[in-house]
């Protein structure tokens, strides 16, 4: 898959998580129960179409050598060992299952992620950090703002649109520089 390729599947995962946010709140203020029957049989297929996304995104993150999750997979298994207020549910879930628990949440901190997409589709506010990508690139989630993403401006960045590239300055700066009191701030004030 090029990275031409990539960006056409993410424009369609994009255009079908903002279907289904559509369809998720016009599905609230139907009272027809034929109309809204027709609502959730129409949520269903594009869930569906978003499902058989998820093999080709798979396919060309092993094109990169990065098999999708299993790093962070340890690294959330690890705190939550340590911690014991986080659970890890990586790879755990189904599509349904993350969406519902999503829809429960008060906020999801997330980076240019399908976690921050799944969030918007559910009309979860997100806080949301920004590295090599940015969000004036077309990725911020759906009805989300801007003021709530964290980043450091840097002249090199976007050094990647897709975030998939290798920091030239080689440092980092872009997540290096981030303070973490500042995303915990901002997760606390869009609580509140």
């Amino acid at each position: 898959m090029t990275d031409s390729e990539l960006k056409l599947l993410l424009e369609k995962q994009e255009l079908l998580l903002r279907k289904l946010l559509e369809l998720s709140q016009r599905q609230f203020a139907e009272s027809d129960a034929v109309a809204l029957d027709e609502l959730l049989k129409q949520k269903d297929s594009y869930f569906d179409e978003l499902q058989k996304l998820d093999p080709l995104r798979e396919k060309w993150h092993k094109k990169y050598n990065r098999p999708l999750g299993q790093e962070e997979q340890k690294i959330a298994e690890k705190w939550a060992i340590t911690h014991e207020n986080i659970t890890s549910l990586i790879g755990k879930l189904n599509l349904s299952e993350e969406l519902s628990i999503i829809s429960n949440l008060d906020v999801m901190l997330s980076m240019d992620s399908s976690g921050m997409h799944l969030a918007s589709l559910k009309g979860i506010p997100v806080v949301s950090v920004w590295g090599a990508t940015h969000p004036h690139a077309g990725f911020l989630g759906y009805g989300q703002s801007l003021a709530n993403g964290i980043q450091v401006d840097l002249a090199c960045r976007p050094c990647s649109v897709y975030g998939n590239k290798p920091c030239h300055r080689g440092d980092f700066a872009c997540m290096n520089q981030l303070s973490e009191s500042h995303i915990i701030q901002k997760v606390l004030n869009t609580i509140s």
